[in-house]
Parts: structure tokens; C-alpha cells; sequence
């Protein structure tokens, strides 16, 4: 739904068709992957932390989950800063090499790694939710992530263009990050 909403909402805004679908197919197919790349990375580190997540949580110990969900957080939006820090470089990159006439992937990719930090983190935080059992949780908190996201297709890319989006996506992962780590701080606190 999203994917096909986003070029349509683009000529909204005023864009000719074959510019929303540039602009889309820049997105997406430009500087999404140079964001997204580290994630393999936390997904492999989520995959290994379920079980240990789960041992703690029968090992009743309280003062050690505490301590692994304080070093991963850290660990991840560390590696989302050092990617913000890394693509403040890319407005040097020659991007007449990938295509002529577009000037979009830098915009695209400094915009989108203020979304590093709180992306890498919540897939962590969402497989530590995972492994203490709170599957309905974390099920509930990216539904509610994923509607903001097509609230903010719908809503914000008519009024400000790609950038509405890009606005959109940063406040449901924010919101995601929020909710993760509110629910990890009640159940370590709580037994």
C-alpha cells in the first residue's frame, strides 16, 4: 500500500508523473540501500540475542537483562550516529556517475540517516521484547509504527513532498524506539 501510495501522493503535491516516479525509484532504490546496509548487521545481533533474552528472563535475572539492554542500545544507536557522522559527506560524492540528472540521493541519505539511530535500535529492542515472550507488544507496536508511516503517505507527502515522507518515517521509528524502550524499562524493573 505504501509503495504504490507514495508516487501518486508525490503528484499531489504537484510533481509530474514521471518525476514522482524518479523521485520514488531514487528513494528507493539509491539511497535506501545505502541506509539499510548496517542493518544486516543488527538483524544477525537480534536473531542471537532471542535466546539469551529468553534465559534471563527464566533465570530471573534482573540486574543482568538490564545490563545487556543497556549495552546493545548504546551499541546500536552508536552505530547509527557513526552512519549520520559518515553521510555528512555525501553532498562530495559524484552522483553524475550513477545517474545524470538526478541531485536527490544526498538529500534522500542525510535526511534518512537521522532515521540510523532509532531503525538499528529498534529492531534489537523489538527482538529483546520477542524473547521475553511479549510477542503482542511488539506486534502492537509496529502496527501502530506502520500506521504512522501511511498516515504520513496520505497526510504529509500532498503538503511537503518526499520530504513529508521521509518526515513521516522518522516519527513512527522515534515512536517505535520510544515504545520498545518504555516496555523494556517496565519488565526489567518489574520482577
Amino acid at each position: 500500500m505504501e509503495a504504490v501510495s507514495i508516487p501518486v501522493c508525490l503528484q499531489y503535491y504537484g510533481m509530474p508523473a514521471a518525476q514522482s516516479l524518479q523521485t520514488y525509484g531514487v528513494l528507493t532504490g539509491m539511497a535506501l540501500p545505502c541506509i539499510l546496509f548496517p542493518s544486516a548487521v543488527t538483524n544477525a545481533v537480534s536473531s542471537m540475542l532471542l535466546p539469551t533474552v529468553a534465559g534471563l528472563q527464566e533465570m530471573k535475572n534482573r540486574q543482568q537483562l538490564r545490563s545487556l539492554i543497556l549495552k546493545i542500545t548504546c551499541s546500536c544507536i552508536l552505530l547509527g550516529c557513526f552512519l549520520l557522522w559518515c553521510s555528512s559527506d555525501t553532498r562530495k560524492m559524484d552522483w553524475k556517475f550513477f545517474c545524470s540528472k538526478v541531485r536527490l540521493p544526498e538529500n534522500f541519505i542525510l535526511t534518512l540517516a537521522w532515521i540510523c539511530p532509532f531503525l538499528y535500535t529498534n529492531t534489537v529492542l523489538l527482538s529483546m521484547i520477542n524473547g521475553l515472550g511479549k510477542t503482542t507488544c511488539s506486534f502492537l507496536f509496529n502496527l501502530f509504527s506502520l500506521c504512522i508511516r501511511i498516515t504520513g503517505v496520505f497526510l504529509f507527502i500532498p503538503a511537503a513532498g518526499i520530504s513529508g515522507y521521509l518526515n513521516g518515517l522518522l516519527i513512527s521509528q522515534i515512536f517505535l524506539f520510544l515504545c520498545c524502550i518504555l516496555r523494556l524499562s517496565v519488565y526489567a524493573g518489574k520482577y
